[in-house]
């Protein structure tokens, strides 16, 4: 059973990430999947939701209102932020007497999912209880301390970073406290690379005093909670057959007129605060204020998808990436656009226009503050092996891939200059650095299988 706490519609082209892979997981190994299906307000009786046992879907219709009293105080800026150190601490968070309904919604909602697993299970040995990601934080501890003797295996994945202590005790003890205490629940707990599974530990060792940690195993309240790293997989079969679907040669074609014979630097992202867009223009920005001509010979090709999460703040920083390309295009007259955001059109599936774009890359950039794995980086060496891949080392894909891509410091605008200078650079011959055979053989062997025996191995 998989529970996942994000508003999720399944679709055959729906985009990277979870949905796909959880999709894959059930047609291999079945099992259900719940996740939020919103309603508003009166349409549906939350005590009647219709959980069968007959299908593997499971949309939860939450009341609306409930899913508002927490999704922005709590999920986003609150929790969100805080995973990817993205908080303003002069002036936030701030937790005062709003915070207590705020939470006490988000305990609701996961009470819910909670419900839901338990109606699902079937309590044997063979099971496997998936809850996925910080929406869900206190369903471990709420599916697994009812009455009857749990047989299953419970494990937790967290599929955004999880920060440092110092960071991390920016939450009020209890809250903070209730995150942990509920995780250790688990007899799993899984990342996307070590990284943040020693920052989870150190806060254990921290925050919880009476804990027992040995290696990644935390002993606490007669429980055992081994932490493991499992670097979400990629479908290289999906990828191919994307790179050469009539509507990614559509996109191509629009892209390669846009172009204008220039070579063409890419970028794919969502436009979240931890993606780093700004960053990656600045320092595009510096080559052309050294020399104007790059603008004849290189495109910056941003692929952007509006915030899926909108609060002020994103529309703001929306607004900033908008007005810095405006800026730069205006200053460096090329044949065409120095820097262009696409937008998707409307016509046929998203990742048509990212596999187009990724695949026509001279290089590609991939530069976020903080990520939890970022799919995107993965994806551009499947469908693009030549095109150099420069990878902030702040992503969870970091370990896997340093081999075969150049690091970048998502916070030294000069540095990336300098990785960008080193790709564009006319002495240079584009190729990727390393062993990247090895890495694409890696990546073709990957398997949504695969994935979750190594959330619930125990690894050394």
């Amino acid at each position: 059973m998989i529970s996942d706490g994000g508003v999720l519609r399944p679709a055959p082209d729906a985009a990277g990430g979870l949905v796909p892979i959880i999709s894959a997981l059930l047609q291999d190994a079945g099992g259900h999947w719940v996740f939020t299906a919103p309603q508003r307000t009166g349409e549906a009786d939350m005590s009647g939701s219709p959980i069968h046992h007959d299908t593997p879907w499971h949309p939860l219709p939450l009341d609306e209102a409930l899913i508002e009293r927490q999704r922005e105080s709590v999920s986003i800026k609150t929790l969100l932020w805080l995973f990817h150190y993205l908080h303003d601490t002069s002036v936030q968070p701030s937790f005062g007497p709003s915070m207590e309904p705020a939470w006490q919604a988000y305990r609701q909602v996961n009470r819910h999912f909670a419900d839901a697993l338990a109606s699902l299970r079937e309590n044997d040995s063979d099971e496997v209880v998936l809850v996925n990601d910080f929406h869900l934080m206190l369903v471990p501890q709420m599916f697994a301390e009812r009455p009857s003797t749990r047989k299953s295996t419970l494990a937790y994945f967290h599929h955004v970073p999880w920060c440092e202590p110092d960071y991390f005790g920016i939450l009020p003890e209890w809250m903070r406290d209730e995150i942990l205490r509920s995780l250790l629940w688990s007899d799993f707990v899984a990342f996307h690379c070590d990284r943040w599974g020693d920052a989870f530990l150190a806060c254990c060792v921290r925050f919880l005093p009476d804990a027992d940690i040995t290696g990644r195993t935390v002993s606490y309240r007669d429980h055992q909670t081994v932490v493991t790293t499992a670097p979400g997989p990629i479908d290289a079969q999906v990828l191919c057959e994307l790179r050469g679907h009539p509507e990614t040669d559509r996109w191509r074609n629009i892209l390669e007129r846009r172009a204008s014979g220039r070579q063409v630097i890419t970028r794919v992202d969502r436009i979240d605060l931890w993606k780093n867009l700004v960053r990656g223009f600045s320092a595009y920005e510096i080559l052309l204020r050294r020399n104007p001509s790059l603008a004849a010979d290189f495109w910056f090709c941003a692929i952007v998808t509006p915030p899926r999460l909108v609060t002020d703040r994103h529309k703001r920083y929306q607004a900033l990436c908008e007005e810095t390309v405006r800026r730069i295009n205006e200053e460096y007259p090329g044949a065409g656009e120095a820097i262009s955001l696409i937008y998707w059109d409307g016509r046929g599936s998203q990742r048509n226009r990212a596999a187009a774009a990724l695949s026509m890359g001279a290089a590609t950039l991939v530069n976020p503050t903080y990520d939890g794995l970022n799919m995107v980086a993965k994806e551009s060496l499947i469908l693009n092996s030549r095109g150099p891949l420069l990878l902030s080392v702040n992503t969870g894909v970091y370990p896997q891939l340093a081999a075969c891509a150049i690091p970048v410091q998502p916070f030294d605008v000069t540095g990336t200059a300098a990785a960008l200078a080193q790709v564009m650079s006319a002495e240079r011959a584009i190729s990727p650095p390393g062993d990247t055979e090895a890495c694409l053989a890696a990546m073709r062997s990957e398997t949504p299988a695969k994935w979750l025996r190594a959330i619930i191995e125990k690894q050394r």
